[in-house]
């Protein structure tokens, strides 16, 4: 009868404790646990904050160094290459004049039935915009007869400074040298890079 009573007690006592682990299973989660995992998500997006600002930083320095290479490139091939295929280099065409920052070539046209002609030309002008210096315009003027197009293209758009110098430095030329500055900003920081280069007027007498 006693050891009865005693399994009695024994299985009460299990059922007692199964609904309390019932109980807990069924109430979720307590408020300090839940405390303990919003204060370890916190110190997590704390600790990559600083990452991330130093790779947003590093995203746009790459970005505005791209902005530059891109820009220059375009720019000093287009001028190199009609530098080498120009005759002379002109004082003043239509209400350009030749100065640091404008250059005027002279280059002889193509007309049909000929590859080159010594008697008609057109006029390469390169130069800032007055309103928004920061763009450097190319534009071709042509002869009637000639092939080419009148074009007028804006090479860049970041362009800080840009200097011409002519030797000899009079109307017989031979020999020009620019210097080009770019920049591009990112953020409150500005990025700057100087190119130079020269090149001949080979086509002179053509």
């Amino acid at each position: 009868m006693a050891s009865f009573k005693g399994k009695r007690k024994k299985n009460q006592i299990s059922e007692f404790n199964g609904r309390m682990k019932r109980k807990i299973k069924n109430n979720g989660f307590t408020l300090i646990e839940l405390m303990i995992c919003v204060a370890i998500m916190g110190i997590l997006v704390a600790g990559n904050i600083p990452v991330f600002r130093y790779l947003h930083k590093l995203y746009r320095m790459s970005y505005a160094c791209s902005e530059i290479a891109r820009s220059s490139r375009t720019v000093m091939y287009l001028l190199e290459n009609d530098i080498r295929n120009a005759s002379e280099s002109a004082q003043k065409w239509d209400k350009f004049s030749a100065s640091e920052k404008c250059i005027i070539l002279k280059t002889p046209a193509v007309i049909p039935g000929r590859r080159f002609s010594g008697d008609f030309y057109d006029y390469i002008v390169y130069h800032r915009d007055k309103k928004r210096p920061e763009i450097l315009i190319k534009r071709v003027f042509t002869d009637k007869r000639s092939l080419r197009t009148p074009t007028k293209q804006e090479l860049s758009h970041n362009l800080k400074s840009i200097k011409f110098s002519f030797y000899p430095s009079d109307k017989n030329a031979k020999l020009v040298t620019f210097i080009t500055t770019f920049s591009c900003s990112y953020g409150r920081k500005e990025y700057k890079r100087t190119f130079s280069s020269s090149a001949g007027l080979r086509n002179r007498g053509l």
